[in-house]
């Protein structure tokens, strides 16, 4: 899955999530991250739970607003909102569990790095 990325490295931006980007439909990567909240959002997301060897712990493609949602094993979460259509359908592919992810990135300065 190739796809537009923003990082959420601070702790008041993985508190806001998307909420912060209304009109963005790319990923978010919450890091560190364990636990989510959809409180505030007007529409479901997509999220996935990745360890620290990047593999998806846990994924839910169709998480309703208000919802808090955890894995203790986590260290991000992935996010990422649901177009109209396809809420409707609740048809959009997203990560599944067992999968390993990689991201390609240059950071820039003040996000951290290996």
């Amino acid at each position: 899955m190739l796809a537009s990325v923003r990082f959420a490295v601070t702790h008041f931006d993985r508190l806001r999530g998307l909420f912060a980007y209304p009109h963005y439909y790319g990923l978010l990567v919450l890091v560190p991250c364990r636990s989510i909240h959809t409180y505030g959002m007007k529409e479901p997301i997509q999220v996935a739970f990745i360890n620290k060897e990047g593999m998806v712990l846990e994924a839910d493609p169709f998480v309703l607003p208000g919802t808090v949602l955890g894995k203790r094993d986590a260290v991000a979460v992935i996010e990422r909102r649901i177009n109209e259509t396809q809420s409707q359908t609740r048809q959009c592919k997203w990560f599944q569990a067992g999968e390993i992810i990689a991201l390609d990135t240059t950071f820039k300065k003040g996000l951290p790095h290996d």
